[in-house]
């Protein structure tokens, strides 16, 4: 059924369960755990930093100068963004990040491309020069 979890318990047997805890133990403590992780408060996870057409700014591992958004965890706790995605206003659908962790009080380049490669934080999408882009 739709919403329902199943989870392989330690006596190997399969169980319908009300808690999920995907990449810890399959129990309470593993739910807490996993909750703990990827519970963002409100402006812990912020767009810092927005550079369009850059033409004087950081290289990506190409060596090519493309634009890219600085994000800032502001909080005192990791944050693990797997899932989590930044698109364009245009696009119902962006970066989606993999796994990766996101250390408290830390920044992250994240590459708007246009290159579509998630493993090196790179955005399907680029950005548009103008106000408008952080919009």
């Amino acid at each position: 059924a739709s919403g329902t979890s199943w989870a392989l318990m330690p006596d190997g047997i399969w169980a319908e369960v009300d808690f999920f805890s995907p990449g810890e133990t399959n129990d309470f403590d593993g739910h807490n755990r996993y909750y703990a992780n990827s519970t963002v408060t409100d402006g812990a996870l912020v767009i810092n930093e927005i550079m369009a057409s850059n033409r004087s700014s950081i290289y990506d591992e190409d060596g090519e100068r493309v634009d890219w958004v600085e994000l800032h965890n502001d909080s005192g706790s990791d944050i693990i963004l797997e899932g989590w995605s930044i698109s364009d206003r245009e696009r119902k659908s962006g970066l989606v990040f993999p796994a990766f962790l996101f250390p408290a009080d830390s920044y992250c380049v994240v590459f708007c491309s246009g290159k579509d490669r998630p493993e090196t934080l790179h955005t399907p999408f680029s950005l548009s020069a103008g106000i408008s882009a952080a919009r």
